[in-house]
């Protein structure tokens, strides 16, 4: 499983969502974990259709827009794609 963080340096929730991200992966050490910053990868940014950050792409599909629930991600983890994309 892999999974891209877009970020912006100007971003007040992507820290948060940052660190909730990788204090639930140190459990995870198989998931690729990728912070990106979107203003520095705006190829990815138009691939996923991002329109805010912080962004949560999990296996090239677009999973959570904002700071996520951290029993929220070890779900996804745990269970795979038992999720509904973010359209």
């Amino acid at each position: 499983m892999k999974i891209e963080l877009f970020v912006t340096a100007d971003c007040p929730y992507c820290p948060t969502a940052a660190a909730v991200a990788e204090e639930v992966l140190k459990t995870y050490p198989y998931v690729d974990f990728e912070i990106l910053n979107a203003s520095h990868h705006k190829e990815l940014v138009d691939v996923y259709h991002l329109k805010s950050v912080p962004a949560f792409v999990v296996d090239g599909i677009l999973w959570r827009v904002g700071v996520p629930d951290a029993h929220d991600m070890v779900h996804l983890i745990e269970n795979g794609f038992e999720f509904t994309p973010v359209e």
